[in-house]
């Protein structure tokens, strides 16, 4: 029962304090709501301008670059599509079983650092001429 008594003593004590003050306008509650509405509806609409904009710009990353001009690229390309199509100018001076040794070094040495097989595609080779004063290939 003393926290009966306790409480009412509490609010009667608060009526105390606030008793003189004049009574709220009228229309305030209604304003308060209004503007929280609003700030709602402000706060809403930047989101969805914020993620129409995140949508944009993930379009445009994703489709403008495959909608640009591309290179036009040969159905049956005598090189492989990283490699220039030039011409080979070999004169002779370094015989083809040198170049073989030298494509099959370079795989071994490629799958010793990868430690995965290299596909065995022909490698081209564009150069192959001895160094000039130098005797060596």
């Amino acid at each position: 029962m003393a926290l009966h008594q306790d409480e009412t003593a509490v609010r009667d004590a608060l009526d105390d304090l606030i008793g003189h003050q004049p009574p709220a306008p009228p229309g305030r509650y209604a304003a308060i709501r209004g503007r929280v509405v609003r700030r709602r509806w402000r706060h809403a609409a930047t989101a969805a301008g914020g993620l129409l904009a995140a949508a944009g710009v993930m379009l445009a990353i994703v489709a403008l670059p495959a909608s640009g001009p591309r290179p036009a690229v040969a159905r049956s390309r005598p090189v492989p599509g990283w490699a220039l199509p030039w011409p080979d100018h070999r004169d002779g001076s370094v015989p083809q079983h040198v170049l073989d040794h030298a494509v099959a070094a370079w795989r071994h040495a490629m799958s010793m650092q990868t430690h995965r097989q290299v596909p065995s595609a022909p490698v081209l080779w564009y150069v192959g001429q001895t160094v000039p004063r130098s005797g060596r290939s």
